[in-house]
Formats: C-alpha cells, structure tokens, sequence
C-alpha cells in the first residue's frame, strides 16, 4: 500500500521516469602568442624566442598538434618539439630570413577544431645595415 500511494503521489507531481543522457561536447582549443610582439623587428641573425600558449576545454591531453609557421619560412619546428608543457606552453628558438613574416601559432585537438594567433615582424638584413665606429 505504501508503494502504490508512492507511485500515486509521484505521477501526480509530475516525475517522470526520463533519462537524460549529457553527451560530452569538444571545445574549442585556444591559442596565444606571448613573444614576441606583433610589430617588433630583429636584426638578420637572431635567434627569436617563439612563446605561446595553447589550452583546450578538453584539456591538453585533447591537444593533437601544434605548429609554429612563418608565411615566408614556412613551418619552424616539428610537432614533437614544440609540444606544451604541463601548463600549456609552446616554445620555439628560430632564426628567420630577412624580410616581413606573419608567425602563427596554430593548434588542433583530437578532433580537428583548430585555433590560432598570429604576430608580423620584420627580420632587417644584417649586411646591408650601417656600422658605426
């Protein structure tokens, strides 16, 4: 009598017996570049420290690849020494040709959504510079 008078009082309250099932949604992986500045320009020559961070609302375990490509130089490192550490930094030391280059860093998760950000800089030629003495 007990169960039947729950039943009653539940079914007029309104539960139900639904079942609601939450599919986990890919998010979005992010991508910034902290060094170095977008306009900055550097002597032919230098080594120019790439740092970026990458993050994933999957975590950095969804995290595929990540790439940092110069629009003249093409890709400057493979994918397995630029991964992120533990904290989601990319690092790259590269020295660039004379010239203007747009740096992306590009990163793509488990899934293929991809992000990225982007920085211009100038590499001056070294041997056409003045020297004072």
């Amino acid at each position: 009598m007990h169960r039947s008078l729950f039943c009653t009082l539940m079914f007029l309250l309104g539960c139900s017996n639904d079942i609601q099932v939450s599919l986990g949604l890919n998010s979005e992986p992010s991508a910034s570049i902290n060094t170095p500045e977008d306009g900055s320009v550097w002597s032919s020559g230098d080594v120019i420290e790439l740092v970026g961070t990458v993050a994933d609302g999957n975590g950095l375990d969804d995290i595929a690849t990540v790439f940092w490509v110069s629009s003249q130089d093409g890709e400057l490192s493979t994918p397995d020494l630029v991964a992120p550490d533990e904290q989601g930094i990319t690092r790259a030391s590269v020295t660039l040709s004379a010239g203007e280059h747009v740096v992306t860093l590009r990163v793509t998760d488990q899934e293929g959504l991809m992000a990225e950000d982007a920085v211009q800089l100038v590499v001056d030629d070294a041997a056409g510079a003045p020297t004072v003495e």
